[in-house]
């Protein structure tokens, strides 16, 4: 009676466990795997002429089988040209040729199912031809849609990882561990065939769901290739297995077969999952395939040996259970080391370990197998050496260490189907809109002026006027804005007329502000015979990501449009004589070669604007000898390309004192 008490006991935990892992996963939809890492042309982008196609970059390479990415209109007609494709060299880029193109806002819509594991994502962006997309109702805003965590994906992963698992661990324990192999282990083997055969078909349905086509359709593309490559896999570890069933003779080399055969299938298994995604990829898979192995070859074997030992005891069951010990402690290792590693490359932060779904399952694993390891260290240094006098220790701990090991499959499964956190791309977030705000000389006029994107080239502009002393609305016969780059007075002068939207607004769109930098803006409000002026100062958006090296200058990174970068720093970044230093770099890394000289502007902390004078380093690198003083300073390039088109970059230094 106590061996069945110990072994309901077991089964309670492994409830109790199953309901925390429940509790675990997320109830709301999570993140799928082809994540939108960048866009051509950015979402949310004005442009002054039309592209001639639209390219987005995943987090994960998407199949263009399964994939689509349409483009409509405003009035829903699509202006696509053929299907997406994978833009050479670029395997996570997908790339969708566009027909000619009108003024007004663009709706890509895209659905991607990712060549690494077969999920699926979908959702929008926005782009305007001579308008900014926030213009348009309802328009400007991105969303990504994914389906829920697929119950069934899970349940197909998990008896695929059982079904594996006991086909390995069965094989190597009947193999090695006893002299002769008992026929519990070998029905045990055939049960695990089963298992990860039915998990296959569960998971291959799953996915054939998810991916909205048919079996014949899926077969062609790369989510039907790993499953194929799985079922062949499986086929030849079903083989083994059988010839190790029906030959006595050959039973120990066809099980050593059967053994390597369902690795492999481990192998094929892990190639199609998160570790196959981003750099160092096959390091990851052999990583997680070291995982997988060796959790198979620990707790697989396990059941087999409960399954091998039945009955009394005695010493040969005694040799076995001291073999499996051996190789079971060298398997537990395995598994610790590469747990870490993986949760380590997949997680990314302490901060996503705890605030992320994916985290949180971590955490849970990594939880149940401190009573795994408990488990087998009793077993191993208490158990296993009383084995040749009882038994009874030994089934008693394993059938618990198995019961919880089935609930750490679960939490495996489930890991499989979120998408780790460092393979989500930053948010990306639309800069708010410039703002100025003034008072012209006599304090009769406040003015607010928004200005959208904020970026050099086209923009809108909107601007409210109230009374200073009142702050009602306040209505005018003509209103313009005046423009003067401080820094380039020989640029001239240009105005751009606004007309009324509304009591007290005024707005209009123009390509004023066409080089990065400050800009003295100037309101010009005309009522009757009394006209007044309220001058305004604004300074173009400069959003940078920065990059550090030991004993290198910090560099600003500016990624534009096309895959285009500009890379600036100061070096040496002290006051004094330095030197002020642009880069323009394409898409794989090269420079860029220019047209004709950069304007370069420099804007001190709390003074007016000055040009520097750039010098040609290389065909990309421009420098500029200059002076600085200790405080907050923002450098400001505008370029030309051999095609003609303008090259904006900025960054801004803080120099010591």
């Amino acid at each position: 009676m106590k061996p069945y008490a110990s072994g309901r006991a077991g089964r309670r935990l492994t409830l109790l466990v199953a309901a925390l892992v429940a509790l675990a996963l997320p109830a709301s939809p999570a993140w799928a795997h082809a994540l939108v890492g960048s866009s051509d042309p950015p979402d949310g982008a004005r442009l002054e002429e039309p592209p001639e196609a639209v390219t987005i970059t995943f987090t994960e390479p998407p199949d263009p089988e399964l994939s689509f990415v349409h483009v409509q209109d405003q009035d829903g007609k699509a202006v696509q040209v053929g299907r997406a494709q994978i833009v050479p060299g670029r395997p996570q880029a997908l790339r969708q040729p566009l027909g000619p193109l009108d003024e007004g806002v663009y709706t890509i819509t895209w659905r991607a199912v990712s060549q690494v594991d077969g999920h699926a994502t979908a959702g929008f962006l926005s782009f305007g031809v001579g308008v900014s997309p926030l213009e348009a109702p309802g328009g400007g805003g991105s969303t990504v849609t994914v389906p829920r965590v697929s119950p069934l994906e899970i349940a197909g992963r998990w008896a695929l990882f059982i079904g594996l698992g006991i086909l390995l661990g069965a094989a190597w324990v009947g193999a090695a561990a006893f002299a002769e192999t008992p026929s519990g282990v070998l029905g045990l083997m055939l049960a695990g065939l089963a298992a990860a055969a039915l998990g296959l078909v569960v998971l291959a349905v799953a996915q054939q769901r998810a991916a909205g086509v048919g079996f014949g359709e899926l077969v062609g593309t790369s989510v039907g290739r790993a499953l194929l490559l799985r079922t062949a896999g499986l086929v030849a570890t079903g083989v083994a297995a059988a010839i190790a069933v029906r030959s006595a003779r050959w039973r120990r080399v066809a099980l050593g077969a059967t053994a390597v055969a369902a690795a492999l299938a481990m192998l094929a298994h892990s190639a199609a999952g998160h570790a196959a995604s981003g750099s160092f990829r096959w390091a990851k898979v052999t990583a997680q395939w070291a995982h997988f192995a060796g959790a198979g070859v620990w707790l697989g074997g396990l059941a087999a040996l409960i399954v091998g030992v039945r009955g009394g005891a005695s010493e040969w069951k005694a040799r076995a259970v001291r073999r499996f010990s051996a190789v079971a402690g060298i398997a537990l290792g395995v598994v610790a080391v590469t747990g870490a590693l993986r949760a380590f490359n997949e997680v990314g932060s302490w901060a996503a370990l705890f605030s992320t779904s994916y985290g949180q399952v971590v955490l849970l694993k990594s939880a149940l197998l401190l009573p795994l390891v408990g488990f087998g260290a009793l077993n191993r240094y208490r158990n296993v050496p009383a084995a040749g006098r009882s038994l009874r220790g030994l089934r008693a701990v394993s059938g618990a260490e198995l019961g919880v090991a089935v609930v750490i499959l679960v939490a495996a499964a489930a890991l499989a189907s979120l998408v780790p956190p460092a393979l989500i791309p930053p948010p990306t977030e639309r800069a708010a809109p410039l703002v100025a705000t003034g008072s012209d000389f006599a304090t009769s006029v406040q003015a607010r002026l928004d200005v959208d994107p904020g970026v050099p080239g086209p923009n809108r502009f909107l601007l409210r006027l109230t009374d200073y002393d009142t702050a009602e609305a306040l209505g005018a016969e003509r209103v313009a804005l005046r423009f003067s780059f401080p820094a380039r007075a020989d640029l001239g002068e240009s105005t751009l007329e606004l007309t009324p939207s509304g009591r007290g607004l005024y707005g209009a769109s123009g390509p004023n502000l066409a080089f990065a930098g400050p800009w003295d803006v100037t309101v010009l409000v005309q009522r009757g015979v009394d006209s007044v002026e309220v001058p305004l100062q604004i300074a173009t958006l400069c959003r940078t990501r920065q990059v550090e090296a030991p004993r290198q200058p910090t560099i600003d990174v500016l990624e534009l449009p096309g895959g285009i970068s500009v890379q600036g720093f100061v070096f040496p970044d002290r006051a004094g004589r330095t030197e002020v230093h642009f880069t323009f770099v394409d898409e794989t890394g090269e420079e860029l070669s220019l047209r004709g000289d950069p304007v370069m502007i420099a804007q001190p902390p709390g003074r007016d604007s000055f040009s520097l004078e750039p010098e040609q380093l290389t065909p990309g690198h421009f420098l500029a000898p200059t002076r600085l003083t200790p405080g907050r300073w923002r450098f400001d390039i505008v370029a030309q390309s051999e095609e003609g088109s303008r090259l904006p970059g900025c960054f801004e230094a803080t120099i010591p004192a």
